[in-house]
């Protein structure tokens, strides 16, 4: 029989076998004996075929292991920066708590299915999910794991409220409380959809009087910086008559 197991004192079971150059080598512990004995199998197969997996590398604690994946995205400029602050979030308020030195082979199916229904339904609980996931296809990817423990059925669920409808008879009634010199401005970004930092970007250069359309090519951010747009894609859009109503009194500045 390939391999051996036993019992520890934790009730989980250890499974161990022999590498190809006769060097023992564990192959992790699992809740029963009956899984550290597919686990054997399954590894049994792996050589058979030539494949010999250091089933060792699983036992990386799951801080360590986050901290070299997030450093290898950011070195591979993969992941922007607002992403980047939104997956720290995910790792300080939900992930580390939860899997803080945990070694990465003992983080199971069942594991990620009771941490992910422990969170309230909502955006953050998705975007955890989503890191969480991610970082562990790379496990697999890396040999650290043979398969990811990530399984949790309709996850990525849209769980956000439905958004309210906002009608020209309502931002209207708004508009009017717009002090005079903001109204254009304001009147321009409801006819073309735009986003705040893409309408303070916006310059005549933009806009065709002509067809009525403008050109989005870059959003300013908070910190007053002309960036790509959020897509990154460059786009025509053709104005609602009211915004291009409000914009044919004007006049470019010389």
């Amino acid at each position: 029989m390939f391999g051996t197991t036993r019992t520890l004192a934790s009730g989980r079971v250890q499974a161990r076998y022999t590498l190809p150059n006769g060097q023992q080598a564990s192959a992790g512990t699992y809740p029963d004996k009956q899984v550290a004995r597919a686990a054997l199998l399954q590894l049994e197969a792996e050589q058979a075929r030539g494949i010999t997996r250091d089933v060792s590398r699983g036992r990386i604690p799951f801080d360590r292991f986050m901290q070299e994946f997030q450093a290898f995205r950011v070195a591979r400029a993969e992941v922007k920066p607002r992403t980047l602050a939104i997956n720290e979030e995910s790792l300080r308020l939900y992930l580390l708590p939860a899997f803080g030195r945990t070694p990465l082979e003992t983080i199971t199916p069942e594991t990620v299915d009771r941490w992910f229904e422990s969170l309230p339904r909502s955006s953050s609980r998705r975007n955890a999910y989503a890191l969480l996931s991610k970082a562990m296809r790379y496990a697999v990817k890396w040999g650290y794991l043979r398969q990811t423990p990530c399984l949790v059925e309709g996850a990525f669920a849209d769980t956000s409220a439905p958004r309210p409808t906002f009608t020209v008879i309502d931002f209207r009634a708004i508009l009017a409380h717009v002090p005079e010199r903001y109204r254009v401005p304001f009147r321009v970004m409801f006819a073309g959809h735009f986003r705040i930092g893409e309408l303070i970007a916006l310059d005549w250069a933009d806009y065709d009087r002509r067809t009525g359309s403008v050109s989005v090519t870059k959003q300013t951010n908070p910190a007053g910086q002309t960036i790509p747009t959020k897509t990154g894609q460059h786009r025509s859009v053709r104005l609602l008559q009211d915004g291009i109503s409000a914009l044919s009194g004007l006049t470019p500045a010389v």
